[in-house]
Parts: structure tokens; sequence; C-alpha cells
């Protein structure tokens, strides 16, 4: 009847629609492979591959070229030192800096330069924590404190030199007195002034008050005898992406050739491609009719 017919013609077109998706992804690989540059591809092989990964581009060219990795790319990371001494009370985001010690009506100044850029910070001792971490993050930083740990945690937000920052005082008082509260002064026990030398010890200075910082820094490679610069790890240097991994004293070499596995793949897949259609079609088209089955 009418109803099975139009079943029959619904099967129909659905198996040859298939086939045609088929036809027409085959003639896509087709066009493909007529592209000059479809047999023209280098790939380059790094004879150490923890140390270097390489992305080969149209540009580059056939040859051995040596690599070094001389340094990789940093972000700055300043971990400070304890704000309150055991058997205080631990500080919080919202702790004023009175509270830590720091005294001074007329308040003082924090100078921070990151970016090229320098940033005033100003302080006294109704200023919190959060004001301090606030006017950081305003200024470019990442920055957090730690109740558990009760340190201040600052980073540059990307790698590289250019994005690396300085927190010094720009007074002799307030500001000072600030950074010492605050676990950030980096200075080793020797640079201390006398009086604070009595006042914290070298061991407890160097344990618990220092504050360490992590200088971010440029990635720098030697390519073939000549010194070039990163910020964040990648160079792109004629024709060839290289991403810098470990730093070694190794020289490893690069390789750039043919990639003639490449080409035998897509010669492999194409023909692989092109049987199983022409099998298709031909069990399609020579397919004997299922006699007694009423869909």
């Amino acid at each position: 009847d009418k109803e099975k017919e139009q079943k029959k013609l619904k099967i129909k077109q659905d198996t040859w629609s298939e086939l045609n998706k088929k036809l027409k992804s085959l003639q896509s690989k087709v066009s493909g492979m007529r592209l000059s540059e479809a047999y023209t591809k280098r790939t380059t092989k790094v004879s150490n591959s923890s140390i270097a990964s390489v992305i080969t581009g149209d540009g580059a060219v056939n040859g051995v070229q040596t690599l070094k990795v001389e340094q990789l790319a940093k972000i700055g990371y300043l971990t400070g030192g304890k704000v309150t001494e055991d058997g205080e009370k631990s500080a919080t985001a919202l702790t004023k800096l009175s509270d830590l010690g720091v005294t001074g009506a007329d308040g003082g100044t924090i100078q921070l330069k990151t970016n090229g850029k320098t940033v005033d910070i100003n302080v006294s001792g109704n200023t919190t924590i959060s004001d301090v971490l606030n006017q950081l993050k305003k200024a470019g930083l990442n920055a957090s404190f730690d109740e558990n740990q009760q340190r201040l945690f600052i980073s540059s937000k990307e790698y590289g030199k250019a994005s690396d920052f300085t927190i010094t005082a720009a007074d002799g008082t307030v500001g000072k007195a600030a950074l010492e509260a605050l676990g950030l002064v980096t200075k080793d026990f020797k640079e201390l002034t006398l009086e604070e030398q009595a006042k914290w010890g070298q061991e407890k200075w160097e344990k618990e008050k220092k504050a360490t910082k992590v200088d971010g820094q440029d990635a720098e490679i030697i390519l073939n005898g000549a010194t070039f610069t990163s910020k964040n790890n990648v160079f792109d240097i004629n024709g060839l992406t290289i991403t810098a991994l470990t730093e070694s004293s190794e020289t490893v070499t690069l390789t750039t050739e043919m990639d003639t596995d490449g080409i035998y793949d897509m010669i492999k897949g194409f023909l692989k491609q092109y049987n199983e259609v022409i099998n298709e079609m031909d069990k399609l088209y020579n397919a004997s009719s299922a006699k007694g089955y009423e869909p």
C-alpha cells in the first residue's frame, strides 16, 4: 500500500544520503591531495624531546640546527614572612596595621614598581591588610593573605622580566614599619640595622620574618650560536615554533626534513577510504531485494 511504499522510499533516501556524504568526503580528500603543499610539508625532530618541543611551519627549511635552553621564563613571586608571632592572636584580612605594631598618625608610603610603572600605596595605622591587598591587585598583581600560614602571597600575573615587581618603603618610618609588619622585607640578616638584628635574631629572621622573592625572568635559548629571549618560553624563529621545556647544559639538535611519513599516511588513508566507498557502492548497486520482507 501507499504507506509501505513511502517507508521503502525513505529507506532508499537515507541509504543514498549516507553514501553521498562519503563520496563528498572522498572528493574533499582528493582536492587536498592535488595541492602542492600536501607534498612539501616538513617535520622537525628534537634529539631530546624533554628539553624542547617544535612545531614546523610553512617557512621552515630543511637542515640540522643546534639548540641550548639557558633558562626558562618565570613569574615574579613573593612569599611574605609571618605577620604575627607564635602565641599572638592570629591576624585576618581585616586586621589593622596598628594591631601589628605600626604607629604614626601621618602615615607613610609603600612604593610598588611593576610593568614599567610606579605606584604609591599609602598606609597608616588604620590601614587593613585587605586595603593593602586591594591596592596591589589594582596595580596589576595577584595578592592574597593566608590566615592559616599568617603570610601574604604576591605574584605577577604574567611570565617574564617586564612583569616582575619590587616593593620598597618610600620613607624611613611608617612605610618601613608597614613593610616589616606585613612580612614583606626581603633583606638578608646582615643587611639589617644592629637594632633590628638584636630585635629578631638571625634564626628567627631567616625562618619566619624574612620574605623570599623569586624574580620574574625571560626565557633564553641559544639557537645556532645566537641568543634569543621570550617572556613565555615560546619562540617563533624562521618557520619553527620552539617551546623551551627544561633548562639544561645539554645542546640538542633540531632536524627539519620532508615529512615522508605524513605523505605516505595521506596516500594510504586515501586508498583505504577509496576502497571502502567503492566496495559499499558495489554492494548497494548489486544488492538483491529482500523477498518476503514488508516494511
